[in-house]
């Protein structure tokens, strides 16, 4: 801001009585007077600096946010491949105990004493297996 001065009064104006001035036309006269030109520049300079700084941080968050969003369609894409597995997994899992059900079904239609021993055999082991478990603790 080149500023140049007409007598002793004001920066812009030659001198001239403070009824010339407006309200507002005053207050920049005289902020005008209260700061100097080295001031100015400094100001104007960490101006300059910061906004290098903020579009240089600008930059960095940009390209932050474009890894971040790579790696989410990544890990979408992940979770959408392990979603199908666990229901794949389900629906095998479904399908053999179905099966096992049927098989058992049919052992205790088919043979249904010893299918009785067996089961009364394996309820035997499974409160053992309890027990033991129990008694570990």
């Amino acid at each position: 801001m080149a500023s140049t001065s007409h007598g002793s009064g004001s920066v812009f104006r030659g001198e001239s009585s403070e009824s010339d001035f407006s309200p507002d036309q005053h207050l920049i006269d005289t902020l005008l007077t209260q700061v100097d030109n080295e001031t100015v520049d400094a100001i104007i300079e960490t101006q300059k600096q910061s906004l290098r700084r903020f579009e240089k941080t600008n930059e960095m968050m940009s390209n932050c946010n474009a890894l971040s969003e790579k790696r989410l369609e990544r890990a979408k894409k992940e979770m959408a491949a392990h979603k199908e597995m666990i229901m794949q997994m389900k629906v095998d899992l479904e399908f053999t105990f179905r099966r096992i059900r049927i098989f058992k079904n049919a052992l205790a239609t088919k043979y249904p004493v010893i299918y009785k021993e067996v089961e009364m055999e394996m309820k035997k082991e499974g409160k053992l297996k309890m027990k033991g478990v129990d008694d570990d603790e």
